[in-house]
C-alpha cells in the first residue's frame, strides 16, 4: 500500500516514494544506519578537540549514569534483536523484510534498535564526559529519520499494506 500524501509535506513526493517502493524489493537504503551514529561522534570528537572542549564536571558519577544508560541501549538492543531473530528476518535494513516485527520492544516503539543506539552513543558521551557526543545523538538521529526511515516506512507500508498501516497508527516512532 502506498503512502498517503498526507504523510509528506508535497504530496509528489508522496507519489513518487510510493512508486520507488513498490518497484523494489528493499527500501533502497544505502548507508548502514549505525555508520550515523559513527560518524557524529566522531564530528563531535573533532568538535570537543579543536573547536570547543565541554565537560559535565561529573566525575565518577557521570562514569556511573554513562554506564547505566549504555546498559539500557544494550538491554534494549538485545530484545529488539531477538525479536528480528523469532521472526526470521534480517535486522539489516538494507534487504528485504520478510515479516513485520511488532512485539518485544516494537510494542512500544517501530524503532527501538535506533533508540537503543542513542541510548550507547549518550552513554558514552556521559561516561567518559563528551557532551558534544551527547548533542551529536540529536544530529545521529535526525540523520536516520531522513536517511533511513525516509525510505524505510513507504517501503513496509508497500510491503506489509493494511498490517503495516494499523501497527504505525498504534505505535509512535521513536518512543
Amino acid at each position: 500500500m502506498a503512502p498517503r500524501p498526507n504523510d509528506f509535506e508535497n504530496p509528489a513526493d508522496a507519489e513518487r516514494a510510493a512508486r520507488d517502493a513498490a518497484e523494489r524489493e528493499t527500501p533502497g537504503i544505502k548507508t548502514p544506519p549505525p555508520i550515523y551514529f559513527v560518524a557524529t561522534v566522531l564530528v563531535a570528537e573533532v568538535v570537543q578537540g579543536v573547536w570547543s572542549p565541554l565537560s559535565f564536571g561529573l566525575g565518577d558519577a557521570g562514569v556511573a549514569a554513562g554506564i547505566a544508560v549504555a546498559i539500557l541501549g544494550v538491554i534494549l538492543v538485545v530484545l529488539a534483536l531477538r525479536e528480528f531473530w523469532r521472526a526470521k528476518t534480517s535486522v539489516d535494513v538494507r534487504r528485504r523484510s520478510e515479516a513485520l516485527v511488532q512485539s518485544g520492544p516494537f510494542a512500544y516503539s517501530r524503532n527501538p534498535i535506533y533508540v537503543a543506539a542513542a541510548l550507547l552513543q549518550a552513554g558514552a558521551g556521559i561516561g567518559f564526559d563528551r557532551p558534544w557526543i551527547v548533542i551529536a545523538v540529536f544530529a545521529a538521529l535526525l540523520l536516520i529519520r531522513y536517511r533511513v526511515i525516509a525510505l524505510e516506512e513507504p517501503y513496509l507500508e508497500s510491503r506489509f499494506g493494511d498490517d503495516f498501516l494499523a501497527y504505525k497508527a498504534r505505535v509512535r516512532r521513536w518512543i
